[in-house]
């Protein structure tokens, strides 16, 4: 149950808010600041919720705005009130109207592309979308811009477009001035790597390992790339050490059992493949089948 001292908060928000509706000139802008109020009450996850204090009741008062004067800004909380409630078809028609408004910003473009993704819209679509949102930036992309360029790569890198996610990973780079942390530098190996830009997916993991030592997913991913420019030597090293500081470690026995087979090793490969198979590795069983008898 509600305190009596939060239940106090919300009865004068509640009264204050009745008020300002009974003097309100404007009663489309206290429609929607009661609107808002409500709203981020519920974003907040309140374990009770107070009185009516639900999204429907945030939705009703934000339309009793926008019947009064369709303002995009009232729109805009429309669609965000119905993205909280997953109701992504009437959130995108919202959205849209705002994007076609005179307040239409990155931000209102990057909300129509987050709910196209979730609406699971073709990627050609979402990308289009945060296309739009990119060129309402200035280039060179300033700091503002880079979480968006952080997504956008993220899509491109969903739907296999590396080199393009690689293109905004570096713009990302730029925009920050270079302050970025050992996950950036393992997103972009990743990129790097699908765009079979093997030196830089290693000099990128290079600096991820350098910032991070301890990560084992980081040295498996070394391993990987060193695997793929076939210098198995090195990766079985790096794989061997990762054994050290994990016995467990599946996908180290995994991968230790590639470079062998590289290296005409199968009796070697197949017991790492086997051990990879006992510790829970699911991407080793084709290799199995394929290697060992």
């Amino acid at each position: 149950a509600l305190s009596s001292a939060a239940s106090d908060v919300y009865k004068r928000q509640a009264a204050d808010m009745d008020k300002a509706l009974e003097v309100a000139q404007k009663k489309d802008d206290a429609y929607f600041n009661r609107a808002k109020l409500i709203y981020g009450y519920q974003l907040d996850k309140p374990e009770k919720t107070y009185k009516d204090w639900t999204y429907d009741r945030a939705l009703d008062e934000v339309r009793k705005a926008i019947a009064i004067e369709a303002l995009p800004v009232y729109v805009q909380l429309e669609g965000d009130i119905q993205f909280a409630k997953k109701d992504y078809a009437a959130a995108l028609a919202s959205y849209e109207k705002v994007n076609d408004s005179n307040i239409a910003s990155p931000a209102t473009f990057f909300s129509a592309a987050k709910t196209k993704e979730l609406m699971e819209a073709a990627p050609e679509e979402v990308l289009a979308l945060m296309d739009s949102c990119m060129a309402r930036f200035v280039q060179p992309y300033s700091e503002e811009a880079a979480p968006y360029l952080l997504e956008r790569a993220q899509i491109y890198m969903n739907n296999d477009q590396a080199r393009n996610a690689m293109l905004d990973y570096d713009a990302y780079h730029t925009a920050v001035k270079g302050e970025v942390n050992d996950v950036f530098y393992y997103y972009r190996e990743q990129a790097a790597l699908k765009a079979r830009q093997f030196q830089r997916a290693l000099d990128d993991i290079v600096k991820a390992i350098e910032m991070n030592p301890t990560d084992l997913t980081y040295q498996a991913e070394h391993a990987v790339v060193n695997l793929r420019v076939g210098r198995y030597e090195e990766a079985i090293q790096i794989l061997n050490n990762i054994l050290k500081a994990d016995p467990k470690y599946a996908e180290a026995y995994r991968l230790l059992g590639l470079c062998q087979i590289q290296l005409k090793k199968t009796d070697e490969a197949c017991g790492n493949f086997k051990k990879a198979k006992e510790l829970g590795d699911p991407n080793v069983d084709e290799l199995i089948t394929k290697y060992c008898k």
